[in-house]
């Protein structure tokens, strides 16, 4: 790919990275959604019943093996939705099953990238904080180049980096009003969900359910703004079109 030759000042901002995600995840509501609730089911059934609800005092491998089936389903989802959203930024109209079928493909290559950045940002995060904290935004749109460019996890990092320079600020910005965000919310549902335990709604599957339906945007919405912000620094940086990008994938 050629060096960048057009202003970073215009690429994306800290704004256009909430709009773009959320207008992407609304613009196909029922997809991103019911893909997100259907392969996180598994991993959350097995919870509710290996831990019997209470995570942090459950026995180590059934921790273990829970955190194992988040990690493979968030890698998954991650490459099917940066699929879907680079189809989406084209204006192509793609079948669900495609979707699917064509990031899951990419499904190992986002796994690796996932598992190597998050044992960096956890030790990072351990070294006072800020050093995880920069990891993140340089490994910003790690995954989409693993899915898209087809790398392997350094160079996809590598290259994350190099996008991702003269945006980490406004990339930390979204990362954390996203967290207050999301942990707003999250309180909600928890809420939520107790009302219903008080008015003896107690069906473990259908809670089960109805909770992954509540936090699916919270699994779908980071993985779709990190596939935004690739789309726009790589078509921006190098003047590439964004069919370009998709045929990537073809």
């Amino acid at each position: 790919m050629k060096e960048p030759v057009a202003p970073r000042d215009l690429a994306i901002t800290f704004g256009t990275l909430f709009h773009g995600a959320f207008e992407i995840y609304f613009s196909r509501f029922w997809f991103f959604t019911l893909v997100t609730v259907a392969s996180s089911l598994p991993g959350a059934l097995f919870a509710s019943v290996a831990l019997d609800g209470d995570f942090g005092g459950g026995p180590t491998w059934a921790i273990v093996v829970t955190i194992a089936i988040n990690t493979v389903v968030f890698a998954a989802l991650s490459a099917v939705f940066v699929y879907a959203v680079v189809m989406q930024m084209c204006g192509k109209f793609v079948p669900v099953s495609r979707l699917v079928l064509r990031g899951f493909a990419s499904a190992g290559r986002a796994l690796i990238t996932i598992l190597l950045m998050n044992v960096f940002i956890a030790i990072g995060l351990l070294l006072l904080i800020i050093p995880g904290l920069i990891m993140m935004c340089e490994w910003f749109v790690a995954v989409p180049v693993s899915a898209v460019e087809r790398t392997g996890p350094f160079a996809a990092m590598g290259r994350s980096s190099d996008l991702t320079e003269g945006y980490r600020g406004r990339i930390l910005g979204y990362i954390l009003v996203f967290w207050l965000i999301d942990s707003g919310y999250e309180v909600a549902i928890d809420q939520f969900l107790t009302l219903l335990r008080w008015m003896s709604f107690d069906n473990p599957i259908l809670t089960t359910v109805l909770t992954l339906l509540l936090t699916a945007p919270t699994l779908a919405i980071p993985a779709i703004a990190a596939g935004y912000a690739y789309v726009k620094l790589v078509s921006h940086y190098h003047r590439i079109p964004i069919g370009t990008i998709a045929s990537a994938f073809d």
